[in-house]
């Protein structure tokens, strides 16, 4: 980004160390004429990757205090992991022109299903030393982490640590959970721009040409730093997303 506007260099003091930068909202997803279920995260995902290239501001982190772009442009999908405690991880997709909705539908599957075979190639290594460290240890682990691939842009050599753990937006589809409406929160260690949800898609009354009918209503939960963009960026980011959401599912 070149020259930044005077709120955006105040926002990154005003919420630096204290207090909450999230801006939340709601977005409603028509997809009547989604014929397959499962074919909703791939279409968000196909047009936020769109989005994220038609908008750089969705594309950058606190760093040194500054708002700087990524050098990598990724999107995280959450993955949940059945079992006792239903744990998470997650999987990242490179943004760009080569990714596709039959690209995206394979990714998300098969890394899916490695992540909750265990064998999962991104944070597995990771979770696991993770997960057997004690709390006061944890802490001061995590904080030397964000800042060795933060602020220093490096692993110094340790492989186990992912150099790109988290992409600049996170979706999560809560509505495989049965969940209709969240709003997540903005997660410190990832530096995440935004935050999605993808919620359960349920019948609802709409006006369509005047008429009062029923359509396939599916909510979207944002959340956006507002550290890094404001409400006149986000308005436009939607609508390049709903642009292009609406249009591919008209496209043969």
């Amino acid at each position: 980004m070149n020259k930044k506007a005077v709120f955006r260099k105040m926002a990154t003091l005003i919420w630096r160390e204290s207090g909450d930068p999230s801006v939340y909202g709601f977005v409603e997803l028509d997809v009547s004429e989604v014929k397959e279920r499962d074919m909703v995260l791939a279409l968000v995902i196909d047009a936020l990757n769109h989005t994220i290239m038609e908008n750089p501001e969705l594309n950058t982190m606190i760093k040194w205090g500054q708002i700087v772009q990524r050098k990598d442009s990724l999107i995280s999908v959450m993955v949940n992991i059945p079992g006792p405690q239903n744990d998470l991880s997650l999987l990242n997709l490179p943004v760009g022109p080569g990714l596709t909705i039959e690209s995206i539908k394979k990714n998300v599957l098969e890394k899916s299903q490695q992540i909750r075979a265990y064998k999962d190639p991104h944070l597995g290594p990771l979770l696991k030393i993770v997960r057997f460290l004690p709390k006061w240890m944890l802490k001061r682990f995590l904080g030397l982490y964000s800042f060795l691939i933060y602020e220093l842009d490096t692993r110094l050599g340790i492989k186990f640590i992912p150099h790109k753990p988290f992409g600049a937006v996170i979706i999560s589809n809560v509505g495989s959970l049965g969940i209709k409406k969240a709003l997540l929160p903005l997660v410190p260690l990832a530096r995440a721009s935004m935050m999605i949800s993808i919620g359960k898609s349920s019948p609802e009354a709409r006006v369509v040409d005047g008429n009062i009918c029923i359509r396939d209503i599916v909510h979207l939960g944002i959340t956006f730093d507002h550290r890094l963009f404001d409400g006149s960026h986000a308005a436009k980011m939607l609508k390049d997303f709903e642009n292009f959401f609406y249009g591919k599912q008209d496209s043969p």
